[in-house]
């Protein structure tokens, strides 16, 4: 019992707070990408190459978008990654 409510929080933490309350999470289609190909589609919308992003798996978005370079560009373009990452991981899921 304490194991099934754990993953349904955790299922709920993922969405982003605009996410719609449905109750049939199934009907949704998420597709699967690559991590080159999910930093392809993060780089051009924060305005930098994709070899500066990394995807990495994340336990509870299911993948998250890096940042990497000096210290001054990371913290420019961290939250923008951050903020687009929760836009699309209700639409892509990293696979693995």
């Amino acid at each position: 019992m304490i194991v099934r409510d754990a993953y349904k929080i955790s299922q709920v933490s993922r969405r982003p707070l605009g996410w719609p309350k449905m109750k049939n999470l199934d009907a949704l289609a998420v597709e699967k990408k690559t991590a080159s190909e999910l930093a392809e589609i993060v780089a051009p919308r924060i305005g930098i190459s994709a070899a500066a992003i990394k995807v990495m798996p994340d336990p509870v978005y299911g993948w998250r978008a890096m940042v990497i370079g000096p210290r001054a560009t990371v913290s420019k373009y961290q939250p923008k990654a951050d903020r687009i990452r929760d836009e699309l991981c209700t639409r892509y899921e990293l696979e693995r």
